[in-house]
């Protein structure tokens, strides 16, 4: 049996200004569930392949954002 969390019950949140992630992230763990902040929309995408249940974007996180495949 793996040890490896199940990655259906993971959270990813993607809110970069001011705590709103980190207070969501301290709810989802009150809840029992675990979670990650992900502080950029690179690494929220790095973390997806990995698996998550449950995705919280805030709506000022995709303001700008370069919707390129290219990386710098």
């Amino acid at each position: 049996m793996s040890s490896l969390p199940a990655v259906s019950e993971r959270a990813i949140i993607l809110a970069p200004l001011g705590r709103d992630s980190s207070l969501a992230l301290m709810m989802l763990n009150e809840a029992g569930f675990s979670g990650i902040a992900a502080p950029n929309l690179p690494m929220l995408c790095d973390e997806l392949e990995q698996g998550a249940g449950l995705l919280i974007i805030a709506a000022e996180a995709l303001h700008g954002a370069a919707w390129t495949t290219s990386t710098a």
